[in-house]
């Protein structure tokens, strides 16, 4: 059963402010929407880390 997108959106955000990107890259490999994912604001995972890293 496919995870839901918020969920999925929170586990990349996670993994990427962790600095575990081998997380990242099994969920976007194992699931195509996580590609896609955006929150309220149309910002992705990827997007939202870096502003919090930066």
């Amino acid at each position: 059963m496919p995870k839901s997108k918020r969920r999925l959106y929170n586990d990349i955000k996670h993994a990427i402010i962790n600095a575990k990107m081998h997380i990242v890259q099994h969920i976007i490999t194992n699931d195509n929407t996580a590609i896609n994912l955006q929150n309220r604001h149309c910002e992705t995972p990827l997007h939202i880390a870096l502003n919090i890293v930066i």
